[in-house]
């Protein structure tokens, strides 16, 4: 008996051994698959990290034009008499109730001094909370290791450039992701957790915050309802708090739905009815080029759209036709309600604009995460009979990645907003009452704003530039007469991103560029430093693989400093540092100069001065006189060029010798005192282009307005041609005179 005893615990041990090395093998796979989800999931890290950047290191921590609304509210309700009953009406601006945004606004103005940077870095952190939640509303009914892939997707296409440009504008961004976070948040909450009153309290609280903030929080309300059905509930007193969101939300809205207000229309006013054109631009907006300047119908956005809408008919009968209504229930819907919520919302902005916001991509983003899990869903839950449908799943959801891929590679053409916060747009504000005209409208794109409209409420409460903490930036002050350049001999003076001489930029951008000097020339930078200042810094070390030779053999000593009343110059050492302490310098008017006698190309980093000082006194009796506009003068031809009058709005100059923007003086031209808006355009030998528009505000007599060569800078080329176009009514004879060009000899 003993050997078949043998022979049995023989067999035994070796089917222990093959299930214990089974185990083994699930394990290892268990690792791997864990190993490559967790790394899909870090990876979707680096969208994020790239967004950082570029809102961190892209223009001046300045609010925007359009919180010119904000400050005036502000200021309205900071009297003694202020009726707070009309507080709601007085927030609805453009069909949004903007009552806790104004809030969060008018705290940031408090605790921060109208830092920009707070509410862009508030927003951020909204924003990444949103793909978090939407992981865990989406694909919470999945395993732990799909939760974390997923996470690479979503970030791809929720921090992908035409989703985060909106954030270059921190109001508009911190209140439009506050207001998509509390959308999702009120139906994940109930989805989660259906059967809590606390959790019931929670959503409706989320609902009317997203209401009260932006109006496209309204389209998540009739989810609300659908939430509670699909949590089983049917008796009426189950919808009570979906009931209390809705109204609380409305409230605002149906209250001052045909009341106009100074600043904006009436709800009413707004319904121009639904455009189906503009429906499909908006849902594929993400995916086209040149969404940041164009406001209109694209070709890449309108297909993009009704490729999205194909791939959601054909899923979503492959989802009804082949699983189980319970799976779809549980797995399925949150998909299913995100496409709907985007397109609720994306509906709800083609029946009240007619046009497409740079930040109409953003609501877009809910329909195709929507569809991601869709696609997923269908993968996921369909047998292996049917391989068809399988591949299409899979198709579908990688196009959508490889379409957000596609369209993320840069950020430069789907920004807006970042050219109202660009370097010279501080300068401008700073020195609101003598702010030139010409780049007025490189900034405020609202018509009639100037200037001192943001200016004043700024430097009445010294926020932002006027704050304790500030910042002047010579790049900024290119756009004032502070600023003088003087060439020798072809010499060249530029601006560059990095060290690369061959990467020149206009100093009008966003960026933040270097100064570049190439030859014998000169920068002189005229700038008051503070009385009583606690410290003020220049900041301008030299960069470049030629940093040390310059440093040490042609230029010595390349920047020097000449203060008011003295002929004596403080010359700088940057050979370490980079800095040089101005603070002996207080309440003085200095001249900091930049100098090259090198053929090599010396590079100055983003030259700026950091100042801590009081709060400058508020300027009384301003009289705004734009430096760049002369009550008389005499405008006499110049042979260097050519004037045509090819019809009554368009007046073209041709010149007749070499010129660029660094030969170029001025463009000068004689206006007849009327308000206009003039268009300019620029057009280059090698065929570029470059326009821009310039009010005529002016006195109402006859005058002379200037425009520095410098402004012409946007390409390096030889100019062919200038042209002024009338965007006025009447001719352009009736604004514009005559015209003269000035070359340096």
């Amino acid at each position: 008996m003993a050997p078949c005893i043998y022979v049995i615990g023989s067999v035994e041990t070796e089917a222990q051994k093959n299930q214990h090395f089974e185990g083994q093998e699930q394990n290892q796979g268990k690792k791997v698959t864990f190993s490559i989800c967790l790394l899909l999931a870090l990876a979707g890290l680096i969208p994020i990290v790239r967004a950082c950047s570029f809102l961190y290191t892209s223009g001046i921590d300045i609010p925007s034009n359009d919180d010119v609304i904000f400050f005036r509210l502000i200021e309205r309700m900071s009297v003694s008499d202020y009726n707070w009953l009309n507080y709601f009406r007085d927030t609805l601006i453009n069909g949004h109730s903007f009552a806790l945004g104004l809030a969060l606004f008018w705290l940031n103005c408090i605790l921060t001094a109208a830092s920009q940077t707070a509410m862009l870095s508030l927003a951020l952190i909204l924003l990444l909370l949103r793909v978090l939640l939407m992981n865990d509303y989406m694909f919470g009914k999945y395993s732990a290791n799909t939760r974390l892939a997923m996470f690479l997707p979503l970030s791809l296409i929720l921090f992908a450039p035409s989703q985060t440009t909106v954030l270059a504008h921190p109001t508009f961004a911190a209140t439009w992701q506050l207001s998509l976070l509390m959308s999702l948040l009120s139906i994940w909450a109930l989805a989660r957790f259906p059967s809590r009153v606390s959790v019931n309290i929670a959503s409706t609280l989320a609902a009317v915050i997203g209401c009260w903030t932006t109006a496209l929080s309204l389209t998540a309300l009739p989810l609300l309802f659908v939430q509670v059905y699909l949590n089983g509930k049917r008796s009426v007193r189950d919808y009570t708090w979906a009931i209390a969101a809705s109204v609380l939300s409305l409230a605002p809205y149906l209250a001052s739905f045909t009341v106009r207000q100074e600043h904006t229309r009436s709800i009413a006013d707004q319904i121009l009815g639904f455009d189906f054109g503009i429906f499909l631009n908006i849902l594929g907006r993400p995916f086209a080029s040149g969404t940041g300047t164009n406001f209109g119908h694209l070709t890449q956005s309108f297909n993009a759209g009704l490729f999205g809408l194909v791939c959601m008919c054909l899923l979503l009968f492959v989802a009804f036709k082949l699983t189980q209504k319970e799976r779809m229930r549980n797995t399925l819907m949150p998909s299913l309600l995100c496409i709907i919520m985007g397109l609720e919302t994306i509906g709800l902005i083609a029946t009240a604009r007619p046009f497409i916001a740079p930040t109409n991509s953003s609501v877009s983003s809910l329909f195709w995460c929507g569809l991601l899990g869709l696609a997923l869903y269908c993968f996921s839950f369909t047998t292996q009979h049917h391989r068809a449908v399988r591949t299409g799943s899979i198709i579908v959801f990688i196009s959508v990645i490889l379409l957000s891929v596609c369209f993320s590679k840069t950020f430069e053409d789907k920004q807006y907003y970042l050219a109202n916060r660009a370097p010279f747009a501080a300068s401008l504000v700073r020195n609101f009452a003598h702010a030139p005209t010409y780049a007025t409208r490189m900034i405020f794109k609202l018509v009639n704003l100037e200037p001192y409209t943001l200016a004043m409420p700024l430097e009445k409460n010294a926020w932002s530039i006027f704050a304790p903490h500030r910042e002047y930036l010579l790049q900024g002050d290119f756009a004032l007469n502070s600023v003088e350049v003087q060439r020798v001999n072809g010499a060249r003076v530029f601006w560059v991103k990095g060290t690369d001489p061959n990467r020149e930029k206009s100093w009008k951008n966003y960026n933040h560029l270097n100064l570049a000097l190439q030859g014998d020339c000169t920068v002189f930078w005229h700038v008051k430093i503070p009385p009583n200042c606690i410290s003020a810094k220049l900041h301008c070390k030299i960069l470049g693989t030629d940093a040390t030779s310059i440093r040490d053999t042609a230029l010595r000593k390349p920047v020097l400093i000449k203060h008011e009343g003295s002929s004596d110059r403080d010359f700088a050492d940057l050979s370490k540092s980079g800095e040089i302490d101005l603070k002996n310098y207080c309440g003085q008017a200095i001249t900091i100069c930049f100098h090259s006698n090198s053929k090599q190309t010396a590079i100055f980093k983003y030259p700026r001065i950091e100042v801590v000082a009081p709060p400058d006194p508020l300027q009384t009796g301003v009289n705004y006189a734009p430096e760049n506009v002369l009550d008389t003068a005499d405008l006499h031809f110049n042979p260097a060029y050519k004037l045509e009058t090819t019809d009554p709005q368009k007046l073209s100059i041709h010149p007749r010798q070499s010129i660029t923007h660094q030969n170029f003086e001025s463009l000068d031209f004689l206006t007849t005192g009327r308000p206009a808006l003039i268009n300019c355009t620029v057009r280059y030998k090698s065929g570029n282009a470059s326009a821009f528009e310039i009010p005529i505000f002016g006195p109402a007599t006859p005058a002379v307005y200037t425009q520095p060569g410098r402004i012409f800078d946007d390409y390096p080329d030889e100019i062919e041609e200038i042209s002024l176009v009338n965007n006025s009514p009447g001719a352009l004879s009736d604004y514009i005179t005559a015209a003269y060009l000035r070359c340096h000899r």
